[in-house]
């Protein structure tokens, strides 16, 4: 047989709910927050690491470049001595 709740019970009953659900509300606005704050921290890890990595990469592909459009100097062979013929 169903339990007659009376309307002080009910009210008691959602009050306890409602309570509960602004804990919840502000456990997952805080928990968001956190959130946020660490992929911001990784993006800006991320950025950092790409431009660390865009210097190198670049200072290496501009050595080629370099060495591969500028010309060497030729370069004089060295003379061999010959010891004198008796």
């Amino acid at each position: 047989m169903a339990r007659i709740v009376t309307r002080k019970e009910a009210e008691g009953r959602r009050f306890r709910l409602r309570v509960f659900a602004g804990m919840f509300d502000f456990l997952a606005t805080i928990g968001s927050l956190i959130l946020i704050f660490a992929c911001v921290a990784l993006l800006a890890s991320l950025v950092t690491w790409i431009r660390n990595d865009a210097k190198t990469t670049f200072a290496s592909i501009e050595y080629s470049i370099t060495s591969a459009l500028i010309m060497p100097e030729d370069e004089q062979t060295p003379q061999t001595t010959q010891a004198p013929q008796l």
